[in-house]
């Protein structure tokens, strides 16, 4: 018999399933007691043997039987290889393969390779000579997905104390949970019996020595594959389950407890803990544990802890020490991940080099992210330093924050004090990188400051009149632009004057100056005061006290006058005069005032300047006396000599305290022009109408253009010798002003034919007019007919010809509709209406002549519209019709048609039209009947025809020409004229 040394391989399979297995499953591995051959009646079946295998050869004197084959009940996966439902599994001497029917050979197993794919190796089951006495008994019991396959192995009456029989294996594969449990009976290892039938194994490869005592049986054996396990009834036995602890991803700083179970699955005695302890991460610890001893059956548990302290994944090993006899020694794997936050913020520093005006704020975001596996907690947001007042918290991120998420943290600063001012944002949260985050606030506060050197003004003594000037220094000593809103002077005096501070004067940067010049000129005598006012943006600082000026600034200024007389003038509005037409003059009265306290000898007055001339003024005698605050009137007038400005000056001269004073204004005066022209110049100067009953007029407008500097208002009136073929709207215009435009509209009407209608527009003002040409002329269509004579016709024939009608006139006639009276003979070879004929144009009116009987007929043709003078409005027509020999024109579907023109001087043509294609023929013959020429002969298509011919050789007279094909015979006359 072959060593079970040499097994081994495939009790790596085989143990190595049994260990992992028993961490899959919470069943425990029961022990199969004795058990009678009517236990299987109750839904085992018997395994029938492979019909296609041999007998085995005899071993010992005893014959074994070959393979069992079944399909495997559910889908199954074992060592990683999957196996579908129905899949074939092979059974012999305690071997189940999926894949492999095993070698029938078993006289000897050394160096046998046939259970290679054997999930479980022999198992010692001796079969006896096939005497019915073995079984090999199966059952499929509960239902999808969690069905169990089991398959028993018996024996009865082969040892004298089990005769009855027993279970000597079982092998029950669980569908829910892909496991494989093997469990064997210990009585069936018996050191009595042949050594070479019998062999065991103990769990995770342990031999049992107590039950085995062969010297073939190897020492050990390895673990099989991971959903194996391996049962073996033992008085004392640990079981423990599951093999294995995950805890997944647990927060670091939390906790999370798991527990697992031991059980007593011996037959007896008791089952002793003697410890357990864990190996590996610290972040483990048990921290409960079942009793130290467990009776048969028995279960306790071991609570472990896991309690991550930082990021990544953590492991550890439960070590179980017990007294069992079969795998004494357990260990239970731990594992776990921590998941630790992290807090990652875009900056430390935040208001560095910015600058914020006092009152004002400004705000910054620190962007925080959760960077962690865990979400980050922020315990406290604190804000501390000198000056922590000068920040606060504008808006907070979420609390907590998820992982991987980014949020905001929003701080304003807003300055009470000027300067740089530091404080520091600490933030205090659970990461495990940094718990507490110090972010330095670096904000300065600016504001602008303004010092007034000097702070007063005192002006010298200062004669009336005369003028003092002095200046003051603007100085920004502070930190921030200094913005001057309004500067103004206030006094009840207006000796004072003060040119304020525009524009971009406005602003003064920090460390700048700007220079405000104020003027001294006393109107009275005595002490005068007055004070400069400055709004600024300055605003008071939130100091005790307060250092800053705020935002009215102000400067008082004092001055002393002394008594003198001093010209002041008042003029009626601006030195400029009004305007006045060029030629005429505008005169208005001023005053000549002593403002002084001290009387003036005014001693003259002269007008000067470029256009002196323009000016002159009356009123005053020179010299004379002007008291103290007294006044004089006198008349200044303007009288421009040219469009435009006109300037000049006058000056007043006098002697006062011993002094000469003088006063100058200026003058001027507006040029104004008067302008007017008419566009077109004139009109109707291509325009003819005719005279008609109802009358034709035609409507022509002018504009007016006021081409001048002055509004106005125009009036027109018709004149001439045909003024009365003329009719005008408006009267009167509204008032136009300069460079505007008046619209008036003509309307000529024509009386009496003539070549032309004389007359004009005028159009006045009051100091211009203009007169627009009118000269219309009238006209008349003049017609004339020109009547050929009408042909002579036969009896029942037809004659063409034109009426010719000439408009010599100067107007286009449109005839209208034409009618014929009476329309018996005489008709209309053309539309029976015709538009217009142009002037020096011709139309054409085609007429034919016909009768029934020969004799002379007369008629006359009508036109609708005479013409514009009534010239023509009918033509006078008169033929003569004379026996014919034609009688039919058209049978049995032909047709001749009468020759064009007719009478004819030589060329001519007609058409005819045969009902099918046939033989034709057409001749032209005198009045005797004699044959002249044949125009047509041979076969013709259906259809019309038409024949041309040249007559010019033949004389003048009458001649008939005949269509004959088959019995249909047509004639048509024509004349020839030459």
């Amino acid at each position: 018999m072959k060593t079970i040394t040499n097994l081994r391989k495939y009790f790596v399979i085989v143990l190595f399933f049994a260990a992992i297995a028993m961490s899959c499953s919470n069943a425990s591995a029961q022990r199969i007691s004795t058990m009678s051959v009517t236990t299987f009646s109750g839904g085992y079946s018997p395994l029938i043997i492979d019909p296609t295998a041999t007998t085995l050869a005899s071993i010992g004197g005893s014959v074994y039987y070959g393979t069992y084959t079944m399909p495997l009940p559910f889908a199954f996966s074992y060592d990683n290889t999957s196996y579908g439902a129905n899949s074939t599994i092979y059974v012999r001497w305690g071997h189940i393969s999926f894949t492999n029917p095993l070698d029938p050979n078993y006289q000897n197993y050394t160096g046998n390779s046939s259970y290679s794919n054997a999930i479980m190796p022999f198992m010692g089951l001796q079969v006896s000579a096939p005497d019915g006495s073995t079984r090999i008994m199966y059952k499929i019991s509960g239902s999808s997905p969690n069905r169990v396959f089991t398959i028993e192995w018996y024996k009865f009456g082969d040892y004298p104390s089990q005769a009855s029989g027993n279970v000597s294996y079982q092998l029950k594969m669980y569908e829910g949970t892909n496991m494989i449990e093997f469990i064997y009976e210990k009585y069936n290892f018996s050191v009595n019996y042949a050594n070479a039938y019998y062999h065991g194994t103990g769990l995770n490869g342990s031999l049992n020595p107590s039950f085995i005592s062969i010297v073939s049986v190897a020492s050990s054996f390895t673990t099989p594959a991971s959903n194996y396990r391996y049962a073996y009834p033992l008085p004392v036995e640990l079981s423990s389950y599951p093999k294995t602890l995950t805890y997944g991803g647990v927060i670091a700083g939390t906790s999370v407890t798991l527990c697992m179970n031991v059980q007593h699955v011996g037959t007896g005695g008791t089952l002793t803990l003697n410890s357990a302890s864990i190996t590996g991460s610290s972040d483990f610890s048990i921290v409960s544990s079942p009793p130290s001893t467990l009776a048969v059956g028995q279960v306790g548990q071991y609570c472990i802890k896991f309690a991550p302290t930082g990021n990544g994944a953590r492991s550890a090993v439960l070590t179980i020490v017990s007294n069992g006899q079969d795998s004494g020694t357990q260990s239970i794997t731990l594992n776990g991940t921590g998941f630790s936050p992290l807090i990652s913020v875009d900056s430390l520093v935040r208001f560095k080099k910015t600058r914020t005006r006092l009152g004002d704020s400004l705000t910054q975001w620190v962007h925080i992210t959760s960077s962690g596996q865990a979400p980050l907690t922020f315990n406290a947001f604190q804000i501390v330093g000198i000056d922590a007042d000068q920040y606060f918290i504008s808006y907070f991120p979420a609390n907590p924050l998820a992982s991987g998420v980014t949020d905001s943290l929003a701080i304003t600063y807003v300055p009470t004090r000027e300067g740089l001012r530091g404080a520091t944002l600490n933030i205090t949260n659970n990461s495990s990188n940094s718990p507490l985050v110090a972010i330095s606030l670096k904000g300065t506060g600016i504001l602008p400051h303004i010092v007034l050197y000097p702070t007063s003004l005192q002006f010298d003594s200062t004669a009336e009149g005369d003028t003092v000037c002095k200046t003051v220094d603007v100085w920004n000593s502070g930190t921030d632009t200094l913005r001057i809103k309004k500067n103004f002077l206030t006094s009840n005096d207006g000796d004072f004057h003060y040119i304020g501070l525009t524009g971009s004067d406005m602003a003064i940067a920090p460390d700048h100056h700007k220079t405000l010049s104020i003027c001294f000129i006393p109107l009275q005598q005595g002490t005068r005061q007055a004070r400069l006012l400055l709004q600024t943006n300055i605003i008071p600082t939130y100091e005790t006290p307060r250092r800053d000026t705020g935002s009215i600034v102000t400067l008082d200024m004092t001055g002393n006058g002394l008594p003198l007389g001093v010209f002041g003038n008042s003029f009626s509005g601006l030195p400029i005069l009004d305007s006045a037409i060029v030629g005429t003059s505008i005169c208005r009265t001023d005053t000549l005032k002593n403002t002084g306290d001290a009387d003036i000898m005014v001693t003259g007055a002269i007008i000067t300047g470029a256009n002196a001339t323009n000016f002159s003024k009356s009123g005053l005698t020179f010299p004379f006396l002007l008291k103290s605050r007294s006044s004089k009137t006198f008349t200044i007038c303007g009288i421009p000599d040219q469009q435009g400005l006109r300037n000049g000056a006058i000056t007043f001269t006098g002697t006062t305290g011993g002094r000469t004073i003088a006063l100058s204004n200026l003058l001027g005066v507006f040029g104004l022009n008067s302008c007017i022209a008419a566009i077109p110049s004139s009109l109707f100067d291509n325009v003819t109408l005719p005279i008609t009953a109802s009358g034709t007029d035609s409507t022509q407008c002018v504009q007016i253009v006021n081409c001048g500097d002055v509004a106005t208002i125009y009036s027109v009136a018709i004149n001439g010798a045909a003024k009365a073929d003329y009719s005008v709207t408006p009267a009167v215009s509204s008032m136009i002003g300069p460079n505007d435009t008046a619209k008036f509209c003509v309307t000529f009407k024509p009386s009496v034919l003539g070549p032309q209608s004389l007359a004009s527009l005028d159009v006045t003002s009051s100091d211009k007019s203009v007169s627009v040409p009118l000269s219309g002329s009238t006209g008349c269509a003049e017609l004339g007919a020109v009547t050929p004579s009408v042909p002579n016709t036969g009896v029942f024939e037809t004659g063409k010809f034109d009426i010719v009608i000439n408009n010599t006139g100067s107007f286009t006639w449109d005839p209208g509709t034409i009618t014929i009276t009476p329309a018996a003979e005489f008709t209309l070879d053309g539309p029976p209406t015709i538009t217009g004929v142009p002037p020096n144009q011709t139309i054409t009116v085609h007429l034919k002549f016909s009768s029934t009987t020969k004799g002379t007929f007369t008629a006359k043709v009508s036109f609708g519209n005479g013409g514009p003078c009534g010239m023509l409005s009918d033509v006078s027509l008169s033929g003569n019709a004379i026996a014919g020999s034609v009688k039919e024109t058209a049978s049995e579907g032909f047709s001749l048609e009468q020759s064009y023109p007719n009478p004819s001087q030589g060329k001519t043509s007609f058409t005819y039209m045969t009902p099918k294609d046939g033989e034709v023929r057409i001749t032209l013959n005198d009045m005797t009947g004699k044959l002249v020429k044949t125009l047509t002969s041979g076969r013709i298509s259906a259809g019309e025809h038409t024949v041309n011919f040249d007559a010019t050789s033949l004389p003048s007279g009458t001649y008939v020409y005949v269509l004959e094909s088959g019995t249909t015979r047509l004639v048509r006359q024509m004349i020839l004229t030459k």
